[in-house]
């Protein structure tokens, strides 16, 4: 693990993102926790805490805050092999996205919640068996985009600097959403976006479709 690197990754996060809040400080019980983690990004974690970016449009999180999530939205999915592959979220934005790495397949796999979607990328397997997990995890730490994290309204805007704006700055444990759900209400708009219970509303948006979509690439290469 090449520290420097890392380092200035974690630089760029802090400058392209904003600056970290919500530190949650990696004691030996959350530690204890933490399986299946790269050992970059634990050394992010364990340095700088668990936190959050940009006033909360971007959060690393605790994965085993989610393993119940994770199982809901992969299983019936070909996703779901927590045998052989884990999955851990590992980071969320403001809207209830999250990003998820395979204790084999490393970073390929994004949960659009809101949507209904899965987004997978090609496995990591080969550079994850020749020892290259923490090179992988130094593009999650610093190549976070900040519009990227943001989502659209019904007008195709951006809409998160108006949400915070609206509703104010999100805890550790809420998300903005749609009130109701976007399947009901057709997406989100600065009228209908609320701040609800991020777990409780992740459950709710897998519970209103009957599977999420799999949006594969098809100009990525899946075998």
């Amino acid at each position: 693990m090449n520290i420097d690197r890392l380092e200035e990754w974690y630089e760029g996060l802090l400058e392209d993102v904003g600056k970290a809040d919500n530190c949650v400080k990696v004691n030996k019980d959350i530690e204890q926790q933490l399986t299946g983690i790269p050992e970059a990004l634990l050394y992010i974690w364990k340095k700088y805490g668990i936190c959050s970016y940009g006033e909360g449009i971007w959060w690393h999180t605790n994965p085993r805050d989610f393993d119940d999530i994770v199982e809901m939205w992969l299983k019936g999915t070909d996703y779901w092999e927590p045998e052989t592959n884990k999955y851990h979220v590992i980071g969320r934005t403001a809207f209830g996205e999250l990003e998820l790495w395979g204790e084999k397949s490393g970073r390929n796999l994004t949960i659009n919640t809101l949507n209904g979607m899965i987004f997978p990328r090609p496995p990591y397997e080969k550079e994850i068996i020749n020892g290259g997990a923490n090179a992988l995890i130094y593009s999650f730490i610093g190549g976070i985009d900040k519009d990227e994290c943001d989502t659209y309204d019904q007008s195709s805007k951006h809409i998160f600097d108006r949400a915070l704006k609206k509703l104010g700055l999100l805890k550790w444990d809420e998300m903005y959403t749609a009130v109701p759900m976007p399947i009901y209400s057709g997406g989100l708009t600065i009228e209908n976006v609320q701040k609800e219970e991020l777990f409780t509303q992740l459950a709710l948006l897998r519970e209103s479709i009957k599977a999420p979509k799999i949006m594969l690439n098809p100009m990525m290469q899946y075998d």
